[in-house]
C-alpha cells in the first residue's frame, strides 16, 4: 500500500479477469518458479474470453483452450494449470508464446512430472503430434 504498488499479483489478477480464467503456457511455468525469463505478458484461459489489456506494464492475453482438465486452485487463490497441462499446453503453443529456447529451459527446470496425467491430457487432446 505504501508504495503504491497493487496488491494482488499478475497471477491472481490474471485468474480473476473471468469466473472461468486461470493462468496457463509460459505464466504457468512462471508461477511455478520454473521459467528461464520473466515475459510481460500473462497468459489467461477459460471458458469467456476478454479483450487483451494493460495493467501495471503487464499486458494480460487470453488463449483459448484445447482441453478443460488439470486446472487447480491454489491456496494464494490463483487458478493454474498443473504442470502436466502446462507442459503440453506449452509444447502446443511454443512458437507463439515463448519460443523453442525457453520451453526448452522450463522442461529442464521441472522437478516431476506425472505420467498417467501426461498420458490421459494426450487423450484428451488428440493430436497425434504431441505424442
Amino acid at each position: 500500500m505504501e508504495t503504491g504498488e497493487p496488491v494482488p499479483n499478475r497471477y491472481r489478477i490474471g485468474s480473476n479477469i473471468t469466473k472461468t480464467a486461470y493462468i496457463s503456457r509460459h505464466s504457468a511455468f512462471e508461477y511455478y518458479g520454473c521459467s528461464n525469463q520473466v515475459f510481460y505478458e500473462v497468459y489467461v484461459s477459460g471458458n469467456n474470453r476478454f479483450a487483451a489489456f494493460n495493467y501495471d506494464n503487464v499486458t494480460y492475453l487470453y488463449i483459448a483452450p484445447r482441453i478443460n482438465d488439470g486446472i487447480e486452485l491454489k491456496s494464494d487463490g490463483v487458478r493454474v494449470t498443473d504442470m502436466e497441462r502446462t507442459v503440453l499446453d506449452s509444447i502446443n503453443n511454443f512458437e507463439k508464446i515463448a519460443g523453442l529456447e525457453e520451453l526448452l529451459r522450463c522442461l529442464e527446470l521441472i522437478p516431476f512430472a506425472n505420467e498417467d496425467k501426461l498420458l490421459a491430457y494426450l487423450e484428451l487432446y488428440g493430436k497425434q503430434a504431441l505424442y
